[in-house]
């Protein structure tokens, strides 16, 4: 019996260990499962540290910058060493901060008192989530005798988010210019009349991928309709409104083009018609300019993770002919990053941008603050032309590639645009003649940004009327492009029709990497007519730099 009860011990002893041991084990390798219960859990190590996370339960919105509190109390009778951590879902961003707005790392202890609660922001990026609720895994960790780290609770926090709504109103208006007509374009008015779309994009489908993610070039519409700007995975702010030129590519086989454009935001979608044709008496005919074409595309993102990838479309219009392609006829382009901070966190290393086109980098900037406008020349054979006379149009895309050391919930609006600059350039017009298409063309030239100056005057908005006569003001406007990258200047911007000057304005301070809209009020010399086509030159003029 004796014998007997010695086993017994033995056992209980070896079990005791065994328990113990794996205990232990099981506190070092830690890792929390989707499966946990939601409350929280306190587990006693060899020092008897307790720390109690509260379980909490956080409402909200489907958009960036939401936050709720996580509350930590010390049972302990003495101070603590800890720190917190959370994981983030692969749809949802989430940060956790103290009282002083700082982002609590896993390099920065914090000290907390004994019989003291801490109350921690929890911050979460719900722009991209797929899910109606989450359970945030947190975990704290205090740091024993040893100096090691030794989970001390962890817990889950219930995140239910709202969904709200998809409130757009979509209206066509008819286009006001006679270029306009012809090239079939007209605007599509985008009015939000619900709360803000963190995720606003329009697409030719409304497919989503296996991820849910949108897909911008799929669609019976896609490579057949010019879009200015894309949207994609953009803010849409409540109540303000969005203009999106939207024109087919013409070619000279095109008659009609009928299909649907999708406008995406809080995953769902509203499905918008969409219908051009070449009217009655009208044919489509060629014609030569030397304008810049311009392709936008805006989003916005957050940068969640160390290595962080985004993609922005970009339409190369089909104007160009076999003889003229685009790596021949471009004189320059420059592919324009503007990013403007939403939401800033001051971080302690800096982040690296790598800008690509096509996939080819064009150059990187590294900041601490990154934002600002940063202008990038591209060479041309990465250009993609188009292969037959315009029938196969061919995209272009900017990749922005960011990598940061340190964690970063920074926000970010961006716009991306393209400019190509040509010395010739086939765009088809629709029109009743031939003459008449080539009357709608308006030649601009202007300095380009290699030269002295640095300015470029790169869009231009005027035509002129069906009756005029020699002395008649005409009021244009063109788009001034400060492409210098430190310094700023002043100028004047002038017009001329031949050798004669009709119009000049004088243009203040443009800081590096600025646009402005310069208004110029034009007099109409003898001899021009709707009949005789016009060839407007604007260059800059008396540039003078300005010291800030």
């Amino acid at each position: 019996m004796k014998g007997k009860a010695v086993y017994i011990l033995v056992l209980v002893i070896v079990l005791a260990v065994g328990a113990s041991a794996w205990l232990t084990r099981d506190q070092q390798a830690f890792k929390p499962q989707a499966d946990m219960p939601v409350a929280h859990q306190v587990f006693t190590n060899e020092q008897a540290h307790k720390l109690v996370i509260m379980p909490a339960t956080i409402q909200i919105n489907r958009d960036y910058n939401q936050r709720g509190s996580v509350q930590i109390r010390n049972d302990n009778d003495k101070p603590v060493t800890l720190r917190v951590m959370c994981q983030s879902p692969d749809d949802l961003t989430c940060v956790l901060f103290n009282s002083n707005e700082a982002v609590l790392k896993n390099t920065e202890p914090q000290r907390l008192a004994a019989g003291l609660t801490q109350k921690l922001t929890l911050l979460i990026h719900a722009n991209r989530a797929k899910k109606r609720v989450h359970r945030i895994p947190i975990v704290a960790q205090v740091l024993d005798s040893n100096g090691q780290w030794q989970i001390a609770a962890h817990t889950f926090v219930t995140v239910k988010i709202a969904l709200a709504p998809l409130q757009l109103k979509a209206q066509w208006i008819e286009p006001h210019t006679s270029f306009d007509k012809a090239r079939l374009s007209k605007t599509l008015r985008i009015t939000n009349q619900g709360l803000d779309i963190p995720d606003f994009s329009i697409t030719y489908t409304q497919q989503v991928d296996t991820q849910g993610n949108i897909l911008m070039n799929q669609g019976a519409l896609h490579g057949k309709v010019h879009l200015n700007p894309i949207m994609q995975r953009a803010v849409f702010l409540s109540h303000s409104s969005i203009d999106i030129d939207v024109s087919p590519m013409l070619t000279p086989q095109f008659l009609e083009l009928g299909g649907s454009l999708y406008l995406h935001g809080q995953g769902q979608y509203i499905q918008v018609p969409y219908f051009a044709t070449v009217a009655l008496k009208q044919n489509i005919y060629p014609t030569h300019n030397t304008q810049t074409t311009v392709a936008h595309s805006r989003g916005d993102f957050c940068l969640a993770k160390p290595m962080t990838s985004y993609v922005f479309p970009l339409v190369t219009k089909p104007n160009r002919t076999v003889e003229h392609q685009a790596d021949e006829n471009a004189t320059h382009a420059w592919v324009l990053v503007e990013l403007q901070s939403q939401m800033m966190w001051t971080q302690d290393k800096p982040v690296t941008m790598t800008v690509y086109f096509n996939d080819q980098s064009l150059g990187q900037i590294t900041r601490r603050l990154l934002a600002g406008r940063f202008l990038f020349e591209v060479p041309f054979k990465q250009l993609h032309g188009n292969q037959v006379a315009g029938l196969s149009p061919q995209f272009n895309s900017v990749r922005l590639e960011f990598q940061a050391t340190d964690q970063n919930v920074s926000q970010f609006s961006s716009s991306v645009s393209l400019y190509i600059k040509h010395d010739y350039q086939q765009q088809y017009l629709v029109a009743p003649s031939d003459k008449a298409a080539k009357q709608l063309t308006v030649n601009v030239a202007s300095e380009l940004p290699t030269n002295k100056s640095g300015l470029w005057v790169i869009e231009n908005r005027w035509e002129l009327p069906e009756s005029v006569n020699a002395g008649d003001q005409l009021d244009a406007v063109f788009e001034l492009f400060n492409t210098r990258e430190s310094s700023s200047a002043a100028g004047k911007l002038m017009a001329r029709i031949g050798d004669k000057i009709v119009g000049q304005a004088n243009f203040d301070v443009l800081k590096p990497f600025e646009k402005r809209q310069v208004k110029i009020q034009l007099s109409i010399p003898k001899g021009i007519s709707k009949d005789a086509p016009v060839k407007l030159a604007v260059n800059v003029n008396e540039v003078e730099d300005v010291k800030q």
